[in-house]
């Protein structure tokens, strides 16, 4: 045995060996799991965040970027809203240029300067560029920095072959702050989009201070989180590299390109040394913090990740579903391989992730938010190989979407097997049903004599009614197509052992996406409507309660979408604002509605206090009466129960008829039942009851 492998057998012996009892209840929550990625808090401090925490905290598990601003409000109110959700919080990958260079991965590149530089100078002069930015543009030098006597320097641009222009500004790291005398050695660290600066995770990566950088990044972590106090059950690790696969290395700092020099498997072996050693090195410094908890560690590594890791981590995460990872059908054989391995062999409990998305691309062609065949199938995907779901929206993921499916029951696996049908589908049996999902690319036929135990029902749903029908199963199509070699679709289904009636909350919105429910579309306006944002607060006081998810977007498939809430002013009537819900199953439903103030503050205007509203049922006006906006702020306010038929020509509308500002915020639509009996009986008044007039 050699001495790395002594030495990473003897830490994980100590550290696993003395792992820590805690309860186990919500780590073993039954299925679906969901688990939201990386969330968005846009537009914070600056804007109100709106209602983001509210729906974040229904996810049994949640990320938090320690890094990002707000995240110790965020992290606390999460955990006031749900005591039981999983928190882990995002640590750093990578390192910044306020970090030691002596820890940085450089490229093979070695130059020096032509002439001597003093602070604040403008034009760094070398004596060669090539090789200096692989595999980069330089036409692009956002992540170009240079690395002289351990001072590192941002390049703004590059002028001539010779002649690189840096910042004047000596208050920052971008500028020469140290003269460099003529002759310098000049280096170039390998910055990279998302994870930062590459560490050298090699045993040649120099000391400061006693420290490698595997060492220094870990306890560095540890600093971010300790600040953060004792709210997170675990550390999760973004843009994770298993592997190194860059043009140019130089882990042994010689100068010369370790692929020419060494090879691929020389090189991957000099990045997993001191990643395994970073781990172990977490692992043990948060269990010393939190020796209570269950100290989880997950990395989103894209797609799969090969063998070589469980004994460091609870699971993985596969970013974009078949975005990075089985983007192939061919492919997907290995996404299979890589979760069954990771329920066998990684550390437990398990936190294993599908973070799926509706590109952005999708828009123009409507699709959305209501491909439920693309959701149904990560869903079911996730369910039968114990992996947490979310879907979101966006290419950065911006915005989440909640399905009748999450709020169902589907109990837990009854056994270890996952069964493989003849024709590809994929099946596996829970305490309540049966999943199954269809990853062959193309439309498979599920027969009611395939399943055994049964007889199954459809589960009967409000979203996407045609499949979801309620109906006990016969033969059940699941779609499937191949679009190109990298752009394949399949379809998943839930059954279920008992007739099973799952009608998320109707959420109908401002928007489309942000926020109103899969099925249906946002508000109707006619006449003068203006979209708003408040201004927000950073410890989340004054934070303006609009039903919002996304209060700002620089990306222009969501820029017309980050708003709050609308505002009218007080008129005669002929500005209206239609809530039309999409019932897929007819039945009882309560009709609430929500709004927060207008203007930044409170103060900032007067709400109207008698908002007509009506509630029209097939053309017929079924209840009327009018809203105080003035009071019951941040609140769903209760406005009546009506029973509601299949279809859209149901419907909520309000006036501008009033004497203030009307907002035109969320209605939600909850349902109760298709036999519900209403309470309309007054209570009666109260006996023997003594007024006492107070001094």
């Amino acid at each position: 045995m050699n001495g790395i492998k002594k030495l990473m057998v003897g830490m994980l012996t100590g550290l696993f060996s003395a792992c820590p009892t805690f309860s186990q209840d919500k780590f073993n929550t039954s299925y679906p799991r969901l688990g939201l990625y990386c969330y968005y808090a846009n537009g914070y401090p600056a804007k109100s965040i709106g209602t983001s925490l509210s729906r974040l905290s229904r996810y049994d598990l949640l990320m938090v970027d320690c890094g990002r601003d707000g995240a110790e409000y965020f992290a606390a109110e999460f955990k006031r809203r749900n005591p039981s959700q999983i928190l882990l919080v995002m640590g750093k990958n990578g390192l910044y240029t306020n970090d030691p260079p002596q820890f940085f991965l450089y490229r093979s590149y070695r130059g020096r300067l032509l002439e001597a530089v003093v602070p604040g100078q403008r034009e760094i002069k070398l004596d060669h560029w090539e090789g200096i930015y692989t595999p980069y543009d330089l036409s692009d030098t956002r992540f170009l920095y240079l690395v002289i006597d351990n001072e590192i320097i941002h390049v703004e641009r590059m002028t001539t072959a010779q002649t690189f222009l840096v910042s004047t500004d000596t208050s920052s790291f971008d500028a020469i702050n140290k003269p460099h005398a003529a002759g310098a050695i000049v280096m170039s660290p390998l910055r990279m989009p998302g994870p930062g600066i590459f560490p050298n995770q090699s045993p040649y990566c120099e000391f400061v201070d006693g420290k490698q950088a595997w060492q220094y990044l870990a306890e560095k972590n540890m600093r971010a989180i300790t600040a953060l106090s004792t709210r997170f059950d675990g550390l999760f690790h973004d843009y994770f590299s298993r592997a190194v696969y860059l043009d140019d290395f130089d882990f042994d700092l010689n100068g010369v390109n370790d692929r020419n020099e060494h090879g691929n498997t020389w090189i991957n072996s000099q990045w997993t040394y001191g990643s395994y050693l970073w781990l172990a090195k977490e692992k043990e410094l948060i269990q010393q913090y939190t020796p209570e908890k269950a100290n989880v560690l997950s990395v989103n590594a894209g797609g799969t990740l090969e063998t070589g890791w469980f004994d460091y981590l609870n699971g993985h995460l596969y970013e974009g579903f078949l975005r990075w990872g089985g983007t192939s059908l061919d492919g997907y054989k290995y996404f299979e391989k890589d979760m069954e391995l990771w329920i066998k062999q990684g550390q437990k409990p398990s936190i294993m992730m599908i973070a799926d998305y509706i590109p952005e691309k999708w828009v123009v062609d409507a699709k959305e938010k209501n491909n439920f065949s693309k959701m149904r199938f990560g869903l079911a995907t996730s369910m039968i190989y114990e992996c947490y779901y979310a879907m979101t929206f966006g290419d950065f993921y911006y915005m989440d979407f909640w399905y009748d499916e999450y709020d169902c029951d589907m109990g837990f696996p009854v056994d270890d097997r996952i069964i493989k049908l003849a024709n590809g589908l994929v099946l596996r049996y829970f305490t309540n049903g049966v999943v199954v999902s269809n990853p062959t690319g193309a439309e498979q036929t599920l027969h009611a004599s395939d399943l055994s135990g049964g007889p199954y029902y459809r589960m009967r749903g409000g979203q996407c009614p045609t499949v979801n029908t309620g109906e006990p199963v016969g033969d059940i199509v699941l779609w499937g197509t191949v679009y190109n070699s990298s752009d394949w679709r399949g379809d998943g289904i839930l059954l279920f052992r008992r007739p099973t009636t799952v009608v998320s909350d109707i959420i109908v919105d401002n928007f489309n996406l942000n926020d109103t429910s899969p099925g249906s579309r946002p508000i109707e306006f006619t006449g003068t409507w203006t979209p708003h944002l408040s201004k927000g607060a950073a410890d989340l006081v004054g934070n303006n309660p609009y039903w919002c998810q996304l209060s700002a977007a620089a990306n222009e498939a969501v820029r017309d979408q980050a708003y709050g809430y609308h505002a009218a002013a007080a008129g005669n009537g002929s500005s209206t604002a239609v809530w039309r819900p999409s019932i897929g199953v007819a039945g009882w439903y309560e009709i609430s509605e929500w709004h927060g103030w207008h203007g930044d503050y409170p103060s900032s205007f007067r709400e109207a206090a008698s908002v007509p509203f009506e509630v029209i049922v097939g053309g017929q006006t079924k209840v009327r009466g009018t809203i105080n906006q003035t009071v019951n702020i941040g609140q769903w306010n209760r406005l009546c129960y009506v029973y509601f038929p299949n279809g859209t020509e149901s419907l909520v509308r309000i006036s501008n008829k009033a004497d203030g500002v009307v907002l035109a915020d969320a209605m939600r639509f909850h349902y109760m039942g298709d036999d519900y009996v209403p309470h309309t009986t007054p209570p009666s008044p109260p006996k023997n009851v003594k007024l006492i007039q107070l001094p």
